[in-house]
Order: structure tokens, then sequence, then C-alpha cells
């Protein structure tokens, strides 16, 4: 082999070996920094895996710390809050609540219970069939069926809303009452009430249901009418009285004579003069004979131009003419004035017309 050939042979053994030498850290060394790399991603993406395994960890204790250890629900139930609570008659006393309204399960739980059966014990339920509008008892048995604006019992028969009316009531016909979308009323009494509206079907179901028994309807009916007689009859009686002239004097309540209304229709003062005239309804000054007023059949009390002056109720009350209370005056003759006070006592019968000519001649205000 020529030296030359051989010279060229050794020069490219030499580069070659020089290659393989500064080819192994090159490698080596990127594939470090390639492993470095790939060791951070991986590390950092178990840290975020692991946040989040924590995250939801505490927002489990969270959550049970806020909804109570070791309930397992993933959301708070506002179950209780949804119902609807009823009452007995006015009252807001919890102790009178008898039932609540479920509006998600249609169903009414009472707080009475079965006294006998299978049930015995256990609260009774009314579930409401929207489809078929039938309420049925936990036992089966069927209260009501609502159909449209009626309210149909199997045993006191159809129960009539008329919403023209705002809720007037009619038991097969005849009327008793009225329903809102809170309360009922059979005869002028409130059998009870629910916290938040409802339909008034609804209502009238449960509170004509639980107080209005056949013969109690009968009995509410028989004392309005009781008092609707004794109120007409007490109108016609004070009607027939209130302008009717009596005689009497006026005494304070020290025992000092004011003054006397005299059998002819004469108004005298303390001094036994003549100051006024009373006559058929009409008062007059006595001395001028100008007219100062009147008083009407219904108790209303007018001044010299007509205007009401004041106005008498049947109960002996005294009204100014805004309507506001500034007297009473009894049976027994006492007039009160608007803080109860006794101010003077009639001698005489009359009350009616007594409290009238004092309001015009001793200034009742």
């Amino acid at each position: 082999m020529s030296k030359k050939l051989l010279n060229q042979r050794m020069c490219c053994a030499v580069t070659l070996l020089m290659a393989f030498c500064f080819s192994l850290p090159a490698n080596a060394q990127l594939g470090g920094l390639l492993k470095k790399a790939k060791s951070v991603v991986n590390g950092d993406a178990e840290k975020r895996v692991d946040a989040t395994k924590s995250n939801i960890i505490l927002n489990k204790k969270t959550r049970e710390n806020e909804w109570g250890i070791g309930k397992t629900q993933q959301t708070p139930s506002n179950k209780t809050s949804n119902l609807n609570k009823i009452y007995e008659g006015t009252s807001w006393e919890e102790d009178k609540v008898i039932a609540t309204w479920d509006p998600d399960s249609r169903q009414f739980t009472l707080k009475k219970t079965f006294t006998d059966g299978e049930l015995a014990g256990q609260q009774m339920v009314y579930t409401y069939n929207e489809e078929t509008g039938e309420i049925r008892r936990n036992d089966g048995r069927l209260m009501a069926t609502i159909k449209g604006d009626d309210v149909v019992f199997p045993e006191i028969g159809t129960l009539n809303i008329n919403t023209k009316t705002g809720g007037g009531l009619s038991l097969n016909g005849t009327s008793l009452g009225k329903v809102t979308r809170t309360e009922a009323y059979c005869y002028g009494k409130q059998f009870g009430h629910f916290r938040r509206e409802v339909e008034r079907p609804l209502v009238a179901f449960f509170l004509f249901n639980e107080y209005a028994a056949k013969d109690e309807v009968a009995k509410l009916k028989s004392a309005m009418d009781a008092r609707d007689k004794a109120a007409a009859e007490g109108m016609a009686n004070f009607k027939a009285n209130v302008k009717k002239l009596t005689s009497g004097k006026f005494f304070d309540n020290t025992g000092k004579l004011l003054g006397q209304i005299t059998a002819n229709g004469d108004v005298l003062n303390s001094a036994n003069q003549r100051i006024g005239r009373y006559v058929n309804g009409k008062v007059t000054n006595a001395v001028s004979g100008a007219n100062l007023g009147s008083i009407g059949d219904n108790g209303m009390v007018y001044d010299q131009t007509g205007s009401p002056k004041g106005h008498l109720q049947p109960n002996g009350a005294i009204d100014n003419k805004s309507g506001s209370n500034i007297g009473h005056i009894y049976a027994d003759g006492r007039i009160e004035n608007r803080l109860s006070s006794t101010v003077v006592r009639f001698t005489g019968e009359g009350r009616y017309i007594a409290a009238a000519l004092y309001m015009f001649f001793f200034n009742i205000k």
C-alpha cells in the first residue's frame, strides 16, 4: 500500500472516531433534557390532578358542614320550606297549625291521626289527583271531587265558587259565604287560613271539609239569621226613637246641673233660661228662633246649612262628621267622651235626642 493511500485511510479513521466521540455526550445530553422536560410535565399534571382531588374533597366537606355531617346529598333540600301551613281560625300561632299543603306532591298532611283500623296512629293525608279531580285520604276514602269551580262532597253536596263575585260561596245553590286564595268564611265565621296563596277550590275543600259538617253549616246559618234579625229590629227601634222627644236633666260628673230638656221641647241652661228648642227633628235658637240644625231618621245630625255635624249610631256611639268617634251615650244616660271618661249624665229615657241636643248646646267634641 502506498504511503499516500495509508495517510488517507488514517484521516478517515480519525474523523470517524472524533464524530463517534462527540456524538455520545450530545445524544446523552439531549436525551437528558427530554427526560427532564417530560418529568416536569408529568409532575405538573400530577399536581393538577392532586389539586382537583383536594378541591373535590374540600367542597364535599364544606357541604357536609353546611348541611350536616354524614349527609350524602349533593344539594340542599327545600322540601320543608315549600310546605304551606294551614292555621285554625284567625290565629297565626304555631300551635294552631292544623295541616300543611305540599304544592309538589299535591298533598294535605294533617296533624290529626287515624284512631282505629290498619292506619291507627298514622297521620291523615289527602292527595289531590289533578287528572281526575279526586281528593282521597290515605286509607282510600274519597273526600271530594273538584270540577272546575265546584267542589263536590259525597255527604254535604256541591260547593260552588263564583269567581265573578270575588269568591262568593254557595252550597247546593244557597249562598253561605266566600273564599279567597287563603281564607274561607261561612255565615260570617272564618274557618281558617293558609299562610300562602293556593287555588280557591283547594282552600274551599280543605277548610269546609274540616269544619263545615252539615249540622255545623245549619248552626252557623241559624246564628247569622238571629244576628240579622236582631240588627234589623235594632235599626227599626232606632229609627222609631232617634227623633223622639224626651224630658230630663243633664248633670256633670260632680253632680252639678248643666241644663235640661222639658216635655214641650225647650232646652234650658243651668240658670233655667231657655237657650234652644226642639220640635219634630228641628233645632232652633230659643231667643231668635234661628235654625240651628236638624236630626235625621238615620241618626245624622246636621248644622244650620244642612251639612253633617255628627252621627248617632244605634248602639249609642256618637261620631263626628268625619266618622270618628267622639263619645257614647248608654242606656242609663251616661255620656262619655272619646277617652271613655264620663262627662255628663242624663236622667231621662230618650238617649238619642239627649245626645243630639247635648251636641248642639253643651258642645261635645
